[in-house]
């Protein structure tokens, strides 16, 4: 039988186990002998979600698909849902226990009979969501755990924020219905999406501009991107010219309807002023203007009466193509980092260009008043069109001082039950939100955003802005992210603690609980005849949160500047950094840099050790798909690491040879022609060390992840395997002196 008691994510409330094992069947058995599954004629959709869900669970585990009926005697063993379930002894006074929430639920399993109801629809649903957890079969039996469960959520609100990136702009209407289906298990209920958002210049000399649904009456708003990487599976360069699929697909509406059916809320999440240069751009009419009238192509004029007209267009259409027709209620505007930025202009990256517009309407006005106006007007303008909750963040009202004028102005609009303010801080200490307002709170942190960077832990962040959050009154948690299942930890974190602040236990207890759930106890090995002190799964995470733990931030941005992604920025150009030049140069010495070195073997042995536990674990976890996914990204995660590190001390290894060669070139030919062969062959090694992370990577990442996070490690492989060849044609022409190639290039 499973652990009890059982390892479940969300913890429940309240539970109660007796140790006893209730059998649903034997794998094989005929379709008569397994438990039907009765609901009311009258069950809501949601119910009929629950019911068909835990079919799907029995026959994934080899039972028989049960019938579902309505008609099935009270005293006939069954699987019951909802008001079904009520006519069964107890049941009522169980779910009596339960505060009035709309997601509370009592769960009874006893010889014969299943019971679950929820004070509404969405109660039975989370508690088929638990039931599902439950069930697990232990060699040809199908068994769940005898007990109670009284469970409510303490936050009313909780899931996640898919930023519109690399990685997100490739995921088919399929990998966003397997998201929705994965945060459902761990009772999300709310998805943001990322619809429009824009940054500064970065790939190929061009601004970071997304956007992901397509307007039919504004064609020329587009995004189109390349990519290009290398791909160790075919051995060539690959190269993707594209549009987001969402966009020339248009399924926004189709993920709308489908989380409603999973009890998921989804909200575009549409930016602006800050993060905007697409639409100003095209639009140069919207546009912030300089104080002499041109347009920057950056942030709104606000004053401006075509600035609302064509936001309110597109606000419009999305709306009635994509959220009108599903039932889809729910927006984001964002309005976050409303700041000037070096990197905006693409002619001249570093000018610092300000998306508040100069213009003499907008020169004269105060950019708090500015700014409460245009969020204001627009809420407005969404809740006539059926908008019933609008979520923005945080910092721009709070940075001009303008939160409390623009709760007083929600209220003299009668809009104040409308607002959510999210308070996001992925960072120590937690941001705490400000209930004497009357606005509606969520907090943010953190879940996983740099899928191309080494992996992050946001334990800390999670758990500490949970909790500021439920003692200040929060009715909801969201986390910012990138999809990547290997986030999947921080996720499990943030519906524990989203779900249960009162029972759950601190933050030790939920990774210690995480690692029995991915390896549990009973497959500890022995090492030299000794037993380990804690259990495999613990002393995993210890390796890990060694060198993926966002908190430890030094050591975290060590390890990924030795990765391309900042230096894709403004900034590192302006400084005349090259990647990756002068990382290596850095590391050798070759510019002074402090060596950094040791510090970064020491990460790399931590992460062999946790990629040797997470291939042992791998090969005693046959059976169960989802734990054997997790592991899977961990050692692509813990290779990739690996593997880089290996790059850079061959290539180091490549730079002591190299001099010795320099150094002998005219006195001892001979001596100095080994070197530098050394030298090539260190090269060779470099490369190769990056080709194997890139197939790591390749054979584990989803596929819409890949093309981003292989791009950023081709640049390094390609530069080692330039290296190499270098070498070895100086090799082959043997000039009077050796050049210094390292530093240059």
């Amino acid at each position: 039988m499973p652990e009890v008691p059982p390892l479940l994510f969300p913890e429940p409330q309240r539970a109660h186990w007796s140790g006893a094992a209730v059998s649903l069947g034997r794998a094989g058995a005929a379709e008569s002998e397994t438990l039907p599954i009765v609901l009311p004629q009258d069950a809501a959709p949601l119910e009929q979600e629950a019911a068909q869900l835990i079919a799907n669970r029995l026959v994934a585990l080899g039972l028989p698909r049960p019938a579902l009926s309505s008609g099935v005697p009270v005293e006939q063993p069954a699987i019951r849902l909802g008001a079904g379930a009520l006519a069964l002894p107890g049941m009522a006074e169980l779910l009596d226990g339960v505060p009035d929430r709309p997601e509370g639920y009592a769960l009874r399993i006893a010889l014969g009979t299943i019971a679950l109801v929820g004070r509404t629809p969405e109660g039975t649903y989370s508690a088929a969501q638990t039931l599902v957890q439950l069930l697990q079969r232990q060699d040809e039996n199908v068994l769940l755990p005898a007990g109670e469960v009284q469970d409510w959520p303490d936050l009313r609100y909780r899931g996640l924020y898919v930023e519109s990136k690399w990685g997100p702009d490739l995921m088919t209407l399929e990998d966003w219905c397997r998201l929705i289906d994965e945060m459902a298990a761990l009772k999300f209920n709310s998805l943001g999406i990322g619809v429009y958002g824009c940054w500064v210049v970065q790939y190929d000399g061009r601004r970071t501009e997304f956007l992901m649904v397509p307007f039919p009456e504004h064609p020329e708003l587009k995004t189109p991107k390349v990519i290009r990487w290398y791909s160790p599976a075919s051995g060539t360069w690959q190269s993707l010219d594209y549009l987001p699929r969402m966009f020339t697909e248009d399924f926004l509406g189709q993920i709308v309807a489908y989380g409603r059916r999973r009890n998921v809320r989804v909200r575009p999440h549409f930016n602006g002023p800050g993060h905007n240069t697409l639409i100003p751009s095209v639009y140069p009419e919207v546009s912030a203007k300089t104080a002499e009238g041109t347009p920057t192509g950056y942030g709104y004029c606000l004053t401006s009466e075509a600035t609302y007209r064509l936001l309110f267009s597109l606000y419009d259409s999305l709306i009635e193509r994509h959220l009108r027709p599903h039932g889809g209620t729910w927006w984001h505007m964002a309005m976050d980092e409303v700041n000037p930025y070096v990197g905006i202009d693409p002619r001249d990256e570093t000018r610092a260009v300000s998306p508040w517009c100069e213009c003499p309407q907008c020169r004269g006005r105060d950019r708090a008043e500015l700014l409460v106006d245009f969020a204001v007007r627009s809420i407005e303008h969404l809740v006539g069109r059926g908008i019933t909750d609008i979520t923005l963040w945080n910092d721009a009202l709070e940075k001009l001082g303008a939160l409390e004028r623009f709760a007083e102005r929600l209220r003299q609009r009668g809009l104040l039950q409308h607002v959510v303010v999210q308070w996001w801080r992925y960072s120590e200490p937690p941001l705490e939100p400000r209930p004497e307002t009357g606005v509606r709170a969520w907090v943010t942190p953190m879940a996983g955003y740099w899928s191309n960077l080494f992996h992050h832990s946001y334990l800390t962040n999670i758990y500490s802005m949970l909790a500021g959050g439920y003692d200040r009154g929060a009715e909801g948690a969201d986390a910012y992210c990138i999809y990547d299942p290997a986030y999947h930890r921080n996720y499990a974190c943030l519906a524990e603690y989203a779900w249960n602040q009162t029972s759950t236990g601190d933050l030790f207890q939920f990774k210690s609980k995480y690692a029995r759930w991915l390896v549990p106890p009973d497959e500890q090995s022995s090492r030299g005849g000794v037993r380990t002190r804690f259990g495999p799964g613990v002393e995993l995470f210890d390796r890990l949160d060694h060198i993926f733990d966002s908190s430890y931030e030094p050591l975290g941005t060590l390890l990924d500047s030795l990765l391309y992604y900042w230096y894709t920025y403004p900034a590192a150009r302006a400084a005349g950094l090259r990647y990756p030049r002068d990382v290596l140069a850095g590391l050798a010495g070759l510019r002074g840099a402090p060596r950094a070195w040791p510090a970064i073997e020491r990460a790399h042995g931590f992460a062999e050790t946790a990629r040797a536990r997470i291939q042992d674990a791998l090969a005693r976890t046959e059976s169960d798909d989802a734990k054997r996914r997790v592991l899977q990204e961990y050692n692509a995660e813990c290779t990739k690491l690996i593997e880089v590190v290996n790059g850079y001390a061959a290539a180091l290894s490549a730079v002591s040879a190299y001099r010795r060669a320099q150094q002998g070139w005219k006195e001892n030919r001979a001596e100095a022609q080994a070197a530098l062969q050394s030298a090539a062959t260190s090269l060779d090694k470099a490369a190769a060390a990056v080709r194997e992370a890139l197939a790591s990577l390749e054979r584990t990442k989803a596929p819409f992840l890949l093309p981003h996070t292989l791009r950023d490690l081709s640049e390094l492989y390609a530069y080692f395997a330039a290296l190499a060849a270098a070498a070895k044609q100086l090799l082959e022409q043997l000039p009077d002196t050796l050049p210094d190639f390292f530093t240059l290039g």
